[in-house]
C-alpha cells in the first residue's frame, strides 16, 4: 500500500519478503532526513547521511573500530559489571520500595555501555553526571519521534508551528557544550601524553587497542577530513 502526507511518501509492506527486498532496494537507500535530525546536525551521522562515499566512510570507520568483535570483547568486563550494578540496584529498590522501574535500570545499562566504549567514562546510577546525559537523551528521543508537520508540508517549516525548530536548537547547544567537552579533554589528554614521549606515532598507533571511539575519530580527523562538528554528530547519535 502507498499514500502520501503532504510531500512525503509512504510505502507499507505487511509482508517480510517485500519488507526485505524494499529495505534492500537502492531507491530506498537514502532515508529521509526529519527536520529535527538535520537541525541535531545527523545529516552528518551514519543514521541519515546520503548514501555516497562519505556515508561509506563513516560505515566503514564504525564497522572497523567500534562494531569489531576485538573492541566488543575488550568492554566484556565492564558490561559485565554494569550487569551486576543493575541486578544489585533491583534487589535494593524491590527490597525498598517493593517494585523497580525497570526502564530506567536498562537505560542505565545501556547508556553506561555506550559512554564507556564511546567516550572512555562510566556514571553512577543516579549520578548528577548522567541525570544530566539522561536529559539530553530524552529530549533527542522525543524530537526524532514527533510526528512534525513541517517535514511533509515545506511551507508549514516557516511558521514551526510545533515548536521543533526552537526545541532543536537548544538542545544543540547542550550537545555541543556535552560532547565538546569530552573531545577537548581527549585532545587535551593526548597531547600531555605526546609531549611527555616526544611523538604522535607511539600514542596513534595504540588508539585503537586501548583507547575508545573518540580517540579513533581523533586519529582519523585529518584522513577522513572529519571537522569537530562532523565528530559530534556521529558521536551523539551513537548514543542515541
Amino acid at each position: 500500500m502507498a499514500f502520501s502526507v503532504g510531500l512525503t511518501r509512504f510505502v507499507v509492506s505487511s509482508h517480510p519478503d517485500t519488507a526485505k527486498e524494499l529495505l534492500n532496494g537502492s531507491d530506498f537507500a537514502d532515508r529521509p532526513v526529519k527536520e529535527s535530525a538535520y537541525e541535531l546536525l545527523f545529516h552528518r551521522a551514519m543514521g541519515f547521511a546520503p548514501y555516497g562515499e562519505y556515508w561509506r566512510g563513516l560505515r566503514r570507520i564504525s564497522a572497523t573500530h567500534l562494531f569489531s568483535p576485538r573492541r566488543i570483547a575488550a568492554f566484556g568486563v565492564f558490561r559485565r559489571e554494569t550487569g551486576l550494578k543493575m541486578a544489585e540496584k533491583i534487589r535494593v529498590s524491590m527490597e525498598k520500595n517493593d517494585g523497580v522501574e525497570v526502564r530506567r535500570v536498562l537505560h542505565f545499562g545501556s547508556l553506561n555501555n555506550v559512554m564507556m566504549s564511546v567516550f572512555g567514562r562510566s556514571y553512577e546510577f543516579g549520578s548528577e553526571g548522567f541525570s544530566e546525559l539522561e536529559k539530553l537523551v530524552r529530549e533527542g528521543y522525543d524530537l526524532l519521534g514527533v510526528f512534525n508537520w513541517s517535514d511533509h508540508f515545506p511551507l508549514l517549516g516557516f511558521l514551526d508551528l510545533q515548536g521543533v525548530r526552537k526545541r532543536c536548537k537548544k538542545l544543540v547547544v547542550r550537545v555541543n557544550d556535552f560532547v565538546g567537552k569530552i573531545i577537548e579533554e581527549h585532545r587535551m589528554k593526548r597531547n600531555i601524553v605526546n609531549n611527555i614521549i616526544g611523538g604522535e606515532n607511539k600514542v596513534t598507533n595504540n588508539c585503537d587497542e586501548n583507547g575508545d571511539f573518540v580517540d579513533v575519530l581523533l586519529d582519523l580527523e585529518m584522513e577522513n577530513r572529519l571537522s569537530n562538528s562532523d565528530m559530534i554528530a556521529v558521536l551523539w547519535v551513537i548514543i542515541l
